[in-house]
């Protein structure tokens, strides 16, 4: 039999029933949200449900049980959001809106150089590299990631040693590499700046400063000219890269922004669980942003974020995938929500590549409008994906790290990470953070 849980929200009980064993918090709070907005006549997708309270008066944010099963219990209270409905595209800047961002390879700023066909080595950090070319000479028309002439040897039969250290007092929510430095975030509220020489055996980070200010755990963070981080709130916060020093901030959601992405041109794109993504340019001396347009279009929080030139797309609580074109504002390819399955890791090559909470990878290839493959390996939620072609690393819940071939669409190789959260890929370094605040740096020998 199905169980029901009694959920209460703003004081309002109504029973939601699970109809699987396997009911998970993020299906709850999709429907919990719905339900809402029917019984207070509100618009379709106008609640999003940030938090959840349990029985024992523990709070706990969506995001960090979002595909955890829920179990039986008499009563939930879910803790929400009300936006009124927007169009889909509200220019606030119409000049900067209109801007044209730059023609060379923006995702590709962390990358400093690229191997030859023949080298094992892993490209910089790429995750949400632009495809750069037409060049079809160089992919298999039945797979549109395989860079034919990259050998798979290193990932799959390299030696590999690892070095931990204790990275923050709980759990690494976020790691940005570029170059030797990383940059991680956690559940303490703090953004930690290291430095990892990738020439040293073992590569032990070496912590050099200590960011404060954050007032709830940090979601995510660019760097460029400068870093800027989002935690638990609405509002961005820059700080100088060389003092660690804030410099401003930028305000402009009605909830906390959950991924944001930056260009070397200082232009800013942001994701919000108010639904909507927004269009930023940093001023110089990073003392502040100015928003030029707010993207509005999907109909639950918004969870992941990623650019690939002058495009970006974004996946949803509910489930949704959206292809935006930022030098128009308009929505150019959505799926369908897909209950059960909200989309919280994402990363873009030359097709899409995005993880969903039902354990499965799913590859779309935009350009076709048709999902290419789809991988099964992960036990539980995928919560992080990079990629750096020929190569996929996801990170799960279910304590592993897998690394997919894009050439065979197998895993060639799984790596132990208990509890596993974020991602980080710099050379022949892959950082992984954990639940436990624990960061550890892998190498291939």
């Amino acid at each position: 039999a199905s169980m029901r849980v009694v959920a209460n929200v703003n004081g309002q009980k109504f029973r939601v029933p699970c109809n699987k064993d396997d009911q998970t918090f993020g299906e709850l709070a999709v429907d919990v949200a719905r339900r809402y907005e029917k019984h207070n006549s509100l618009g379709a997708g106008s609640v999003t449900v940030s938090q959840i309270r349990f029985n024992d008066g523990s709070l706990v944010d969506l995001e960090d049980v979002i595909g955890h099963v829920a179990s039986d219990m008499e009563e939930l209270f879910f803790v929400i959001g009300i936006a009124p409905p927007d169009p889909i595209m509200l220019p606030q800047n119409p000049t900067k809106a209109a801007a044209p961002l730059p023609d060379k390879d923006v995702g590709n700023r962390h990358q400093e150089t690229a191997p030859s066909p023949a080298s094992p080595s892993m490209r910089g950090e790429a995750s949400n590299r632009a495809s750069g070319s037409n060049d079809n000479s160089m992919r298999n028309p039945t797979n549109p990631l395989d860079p034919r002439s990259e050998p798979l040897d290193s990932w799959a039969r390299d030696a590999m040693r690892v070095t931990s250290v204790d990275g923050h007092a709980d759990g690494v929510t976020h790691i940005n590499f570029q170059g030797d430095t990383l940059i991680t975030g956690g559940r303490d509220r703090l953004i930690r700046i290291w430095n990892v020489e990738s020439k040293n055996e073992p590569p032990l980070p070496d912590c050099r400063r200590v960011l404060h200010g954050h007032t709830s755990n940090l979601r995510c963070a660019e760097m460029q000219r400068g870093i800027l981080t989002s935690g638990g709130e609405a509002t961005g916060r820059i700080w100088n890269f060389e003092t660690g020093k804030p410099t401003g901030t930028f305000d402009g959601h009605d909830h906390y922004i959950s991924a944001m992405s930056l260009d070397d041109e200082l232009r800013l794109v942001t994701a919000s669980w108010d639904r909507t993504l927004k269009v930023w340019h940093v001023k110089e001396g990073g003392t502040g942003a100015d928003c030029s347009a707010t993207l509005r279009g999907h109909s639950s929080s918004v969870l992941s974020l990623q650019r690939n030139g002058d495009r970006a797309v974004s996946g949803s609580l509910s489930g949704e995938l959206l292809v935006w074109n930022l030098l128009t504002g308009q929505n150019t390819f959505k799926t369908a929500p897909s209950e059960g399955c909200a989309i919280n890791a994402l990363s873009w090559e030359r097709s899409l590549i995005f993880g969903a909470s039902d354990t499965q990878l799913q590859i779309v290839d935009l350009n076709a409008g048709k999902k290419v493959q789809t991988l099964i390996g992960h036990d539980d939620v995928i919560t992080c994906i990079i990629t750096s072609l020929p190569w996929i690393i996801t990170g799960s819940r279910d304590s592993t790290v897998k690394v997919w071939s894009s050439r065979s669409w197998t895993c060639v190789r799984t790596i132990s990470a208990p509890g596993v959260r974020c991602l980080g890929l710099s050379h022949r370094l892959l950082a992984v953070g954990m639940d436990t605040g624990e960061l550890q740096v892998w190498q291939h020998e």
